[in-house]
């Protein structure tokens, strides 16, 4: 039933209406306490309570009904709904499966182009819904997914090329080649045969999911992203992640092509400065996000009029990149879908009524959108007329006046039609489409193995002088790449490494790499570069603080190789991975060891669960000895033995064999981790230590009734 719907819906989409989604995101923290105005009744309606003025009275509060495609609340965390209506409760999946599945994908493999873009006031869950995370993804990472595998199922030979652009202070930004030094900067161009696109932005084929998710998650970690009073991850601008997939078809009598093009977008999210708290340049980027959220409404209110019949002289699009750029997905060749984001909190009332209301408007707007598909003998003859255009365009810039404003324009125009054909010709050509594909390969080995990228950045990465380089970097030089969730907590992409004294990293202002946060001490840890950037060491130096490499906790304050790719965590969030280009991945060699004295290593006792020693008693007890007091099961006041030991070691040996006691106390290690860890961070938040963790263990009946009369001392 549910696939049927989706069908219908997906039919119902190619009707020419602009389909409309809402969804509802639970409480924030920072909302407790406040009333509920929003609420999802039925699966296509949504109800708001608001105030009305009245002319000589208090405000008067009103319930307002509103009507949509499709409506979602979001669970809870834990579980527990927003609201009443138990129908109404959906998780990323379902979402997916009813607005993403058939709509979106099913339309683009149809050969209709598709676009999704999600509008609301910034911390709505804009990006949750259209991205989501690694443990819970959102419609892209699922779309995408899936479009490989039936891709694969329903054709021989799919070719997809992804493009990811960003458009921060009205300025477009290539988030797949972030050179600030790039010859040709970006702008949107329109032609009668393409639509509208963007000359010059990478277009890198993919061939799977993984590839995809790369491509995304690289560009999300340069995307420019703050923290403000309302969320703190805000999107300080708008991006679009761009498949373009062509599909060739035999049916035995004609050779044809099929393509489309899927636009994804998350907005920035409206904000009011009042209540996100921006100042400076939060506040200029808030600026220009709002202005142009507001030609966007502008576009809609008069594409809506349009839709209801009413003749419109001119329709703004080009008054802001964003709406040039969803000129073909609001009222051209495109089967388009609207997520509007919205907030439950009576806080957000007025900034909710204003995203429904636009909500209401978009669902007018028509679109006209025709299947893509045609011979191979027509794919040629548009590539040859547009290769023709090229050249009558350059003629014509060459008649023109030198350096004249119509001489510049003619080449420029030129140029983007070029590169359309350059596109084309690379989709629809299986030969070009795998000469790319190399391409592609030989200019990232290059990044890898020269630092382009570091070093055309180097300017906004590290603390670098007046020529744009730390001293000590060359192009060899070793860094650490973040690859954390939020790379903003670091506020960096790249730290390099120089050769030199050894590079301080922990919270004081001393320290080359400064960070701030749970885990970290005032020093907490050195590295030291070997000459020629031929081998890397960290040494942890602050007790208390947290260093992790390759899963491993250092804390003997001896020094440690770090091999190439090897991943490091600072204190609790800051996550890196070590990139030492002079050894192009092999194992790092001990390059440092004359710099101090040898040891040989000494064995070590079997151990059991986590790291402790097991040892059977005569009695068939077992006994749990901690190693130290940060690997074993340890009481809060530092006893030599778990609570749990002492109760298994009292218990007959007839209840319970040495494999299931083991299996206990290897389930009860896994606790206890969880256990150190808060812990370790209550000691750090320099809150009253009143939390509390609960744990419950699932015994069988006879083990149960063994134990009940001692299971308070647990």
């Amino acid at each position: 039933a549910a696939a049927a719907a989706a069908a219908a819906a997906a039919e119902l989409g190619r009707g020419g209406n602009v389909q409309v989604a809402v969804r509802l995101r639970p409480f924030m923290p920072r909302e407790k306490g406040q009333a509920q105005a929003a609420w999802v009744q039925s699966v296509t309606s949504v109800h708001l309570k608001v105030l009305v003025a009245q002319l000589a009275a208090p405000p008067k509060e009103e319930e307002k009904v509103f009507a949509f495609d499709h409506c979602f609340s979001s669970p809870a965390p834990g579980g527990a709904a927003t609201l009443s209506s138990p129908g109404s409760i959906a998780e990323q999946q379902l979402v997916y499966e009813a607005i993403g599945k058939e709509f979106l994908l099913g339309n683009a493999l149809a050969g209709y182009n598709s676009c999704l873009f999600a509008y609301g006031q910034t911390g709505s869950g804009k990006t949750h819904t259209v991205l989501g995370h690694e443990r819970d993804p959102g419609i892209v990472p699922r779309l995408t997914a899936e479009l490989f595998e039936r891709g694969a199922a329903e054709y021989q030979d799919m070719r997809v090329s992804a493009s990811f652009l960003e458009i921060y202070n009205e300025q477009l930004k290539d988030l797949l080649n972030p050179d600030l030094k790039r010859k040709k900067a970006l702008y949107v161009h329109q032609h009668p045969q393409m639509g509208v696109y963007v000359p010059y932005l990478t277009e890198e084929a993919v061939i799977s999911h993984s590839e995809c998710m790369g491509l995304l998650d690289f560009g999300n970690k340069i995307r420019a992203t703050s923290q403000t009073n309302m969320n703190s991850t805000s999107s300080r601008s708008h991006a679009l992640f761009i498949l373009r997939i062509t599909c060739p078809i035999n049916d035995g009598k004609f050779q044809r092509i099929r393509s489309s093009t899927l636009n994804l977008i998350d907005l920035a999210g409206s904000e009011r400065v009042k209540k996100s708290g921006a100042e400076g340049q939060r506040m200029r980027e808030g600026q220009n996000i709002n202005s142009s959220l507001s030609v966007l409404g502008q576009v809609i209110s008069k594409l809506a009029a349009e839709g209801k019949g009413r003749p419109v002289k001119h329709v703004p699009f080009r008054q802001s990149k964003l709406t040039y750029l969803l000129t073909d997905a609001l009222s051209g060749n495109s089967r388009t879908l609207m997520v509007a984001a919205i907030s439950p909190a009576a806080d957000s009332a007025e900034e909710t009524l204003g995203t429904l209301r636009f909500a209401s408007s978009v669902k007018k707007v028509k679109t006209a959108a025709v299947q893509n598909e045609q011979e191979v003998a027509e794919s040629d003859l548009l590539l040859q007329t547009m290769r023709t255009e090229v050249e009558g365009l350059r003629k014509e810039a060459l008649q023109a006046a030198v350096e004249s404003e119509d001489a510049r324009r003619l080449e420029s125009k030129a140029e983007a039609v070029e590169h359309a054909v350059r596109s084309m010709q690379t989709r629809f050509d299986p030969t070009s489409w795998g000469e790319a594909r190399k391409v592609q390969a030989n200019k990232r080995r290059e990044f890898f193995q020269t630092l382009s990228m570091p070093l055309a950045i180097g300017g906004m990465l590290n603390d670098s002088g007046g020529d744009g380089l730390q001293e000590g970097v060359a192009a060899n030089s070793p860094y650490l790449l973040n690859i954390s969730d939020d790379i903003s907590l670091a506020g960096r992409l790249l730290y390099f490494l120089p050769e030199g004294p050894p590079i301080g990293i922990g919270s004081s202002e001393d320290n080359r790499i400064r960070l701030l946060g749970l885990g970290i001490g005032e020093r907490l840890c050195e590295i030291s570069v070997a000459p020629g950037g031929a081998g890397v060491e960290v040494r942890y130096l602050c007790r208390g603080g947290r260093l992790v490499v390759d899963g491993q906790v250092v804390a003997d304050g001896q020094p440690r190789p770090v091999r190439h790719g090897a991943k490091i965590v600072f204190g609790r969030a800051f996550a890196f991975r070590a990139v030492v280009p002079s050894l192009g991945g092999e194992a790092l060699p001990d390059v440092l060891a004359s710099a101090r004295p040898s040891r040989s290593p000494s064995p070590e006792p079997d151990r059991g669960p986590g790291g402790c020693h097991l040892a059977a008693r005569p009695g068939g007890g077992v006994v749990l000895s901690p190693i130290a007091s940060s690997a074993g099961l340890v009481t809060p006041s530092g006893g030599r033995e778990h609570p749990l030991c002492a109760l298994l070691d009292s218990m007959p040996a007839s209840y319970t064999d040495v494999s299931e006691r083991t299996e206990l106390l290897r389930q009860a290690r896994g606790v206890q981790d969880d256990v150190d860890e808060a812990n370790d961070l209550l000691r750090e938040m320099e809150q009253p230590l009143q939390q509390c963790l609960e744990v419950s263990f699932v015994l069988r009946p006879a083990l149960a009734s063994a134990i009940a009369p001692s299971m308070p001392a647990i």
